[in-house]
């Protein structure tokens, strides 16, 4: 699916950095596509931050990125930069659970399907990004945990956390649950990341699987 194709039927907080990049590069070249393009220029550069710190002539160098597309990708870059240099509101820092419950209590509780969404944020706790992961059952999901980590390393990454809903309102969480709390958490270590909290959220509220600690067992709780 094209990243307009995605962002129509997803919504643009879905689309990963280079898909949101191809996105503003248009069309590509003969030979590389506008997401190749993308996706070129932030692995040579490590990811946003070196590419959006990059003199407005370094851009040009780029097949596809001739003065006019890298004049506009230079000024959005200075729009993001001029953004982050704006007073920080308490909107902007997460420091528990129960913030995440209120951010996404009215997002998730009222779905008639499963949503699992992530926030990635840096050291400070800020919030550098948000992605929606996928829709429906994680039993019915093919789920590739590296390619999310590939977007958390590129976003700078730190800390995240997991929300998922049931439309069911059941709080409980499945076997299901359970075991992709324990992967993700091996995984994020691996990656040296921490997984502060996956939270389920109902109508009647919300349940944590890291303050339950039920990701420490190896026995998965009966349905």
């Amino acid at each position: 699916m094209r990243p307009r194709e995605k962002a129509l039927m997803y919504g643009v907080e879905t689309l990963a950095d280079h898909e949101l990049l191809a996105m503003l590069i248009g069309a590509g070249t003969r030979e590389f596509s506008s997401l190749d393009i993308a996706f070129a220029m932030l692995n040579e550069n490590r990811g946003l931050y070196t590419l959006a710190n990059l003199p407005v002539k370094e851009l040009f160098k780029y097949k596809g990125i001739k003065q006019a597309k890298g004049l506009i990708l230079a000024a959005i870059f200075e729009l993001a930069k001029r953004y982050k240099a704006t007073p920080e509101t308490s909107e902007n820092i997460i420091t528990s659970t129960d913030e995440v419950f209120e951010k996404y209590y009215l997002k998730l509780s009222t779905l008639s399907s499963e949503e699992f969404h992530i926030i990635t944020l840096d050291r400070k706790r800020k919030i550098i990004h948000e992605q929606l992961l996928f829709k429906g059952s994680i039993e019915h999901i093919k789920f590739s945990y590296r390619d999310v980590f590939k977007q958390i390393i590129i976003n700078n990454g730190y800390y995240i956390y997991v929300i998922h809903n049931h439309p069911n309102d059941i709080l409980k969480p499945s076997n299901d649950d359970i075991n992709f709390t324990r992967n993700f958490t091996k995984f994020a270590k691996k990656m040296q990341i921490k997984l502060l909290d996956h939270l389920i959220i109902a109508k009647s509220g919300y349940f944590s699987l890291m303050e339950n600690k039920l990701h420490l067992s190896e026995n998965s709780v009966k349905k």
